[in-house]
């Protein structure tokens, strides 16, 4: 039986029977995300603090995302894996997984919008599992200006949305956790 294809976009190109690495964000920031799990068990204001620091300035130097980004991005994906170990321990940790589209445009909608200079790769599962979730679910933006308990509470609410799965996502990503395979540059 053929495979479904998949749709990677790497930052740069790699060749056909590469086999694809999970995504790095958990190892990047691992001290932020454990600092930021601490600030959710202390409370929302412990959370605004930790986004206010100057702590996200050294965490600069790994990164080429804003501070605030940084920030907003450690909090999103601290918040997700939290619901999913507590709720949904049976699906694939996107801290572990390769993210890929299960569309070429789909795919190329997010090289357009996040990453303009990468290269749109076909790719295959050759075993482990997929997840779709609804990427939309995972990226809006969070602000210091507002006030941050409904910030984190929606933050929930659309992570166990994401984990649920819907039957017809926004925008949807796969997380792939198992061995992925690239397969060809599409072009």
């Amino acid at each position: 039986m053929e495979q479904m294809p998949y749709f990677h976009v790497s930052a740069s190109p790699l060749a056909a029977g590469t086999v694809l690495r999970p995504f790095t964000f958990f190892n990047n920031f691992r001290d932020e995300m454990r600092t930021m799990a601490t600030a959710l068990e202390v409370g929302p204001e412990a959370v605004r603090t930790i986004f206010l620091a100057d702590y996200w300035l050294a965490a600069r130097l790994r990164s080429a995302l804003s501070v605030g980004h940084k920030a907003a991005s450690v909090l999103i994906e601290t918040v997700f894996e939290h619901v999913r170990s507590q709720d949904y321990g049976d699906r694939p940790s996107r801290l572990v997984s390769a993210f890929a589209y299960p569309s070429l445009q789909t795919a190329e909608r997010f090289r357009q919008q996040y990453r303009q200079q990468g290269v749109v790769l076909r790719c295959r599962l050759i075993d482990g599992e997929a997840f779709v979730g609804d990427m939309a679910l995972s990226t809006p933006g969070l602000s210091v200006g507002r006030p941050m308990e409904p910030q984190v509470d929606a933050l929930r609410e659309r992570a166990h949305a994401y984990w649920q799965g819907v039957a017809s996502p926004e925008w949807p990503e796969v997380l792939l956790k198992g061995r992925v395979e690239i397969v060809t540059s599409v072009e």
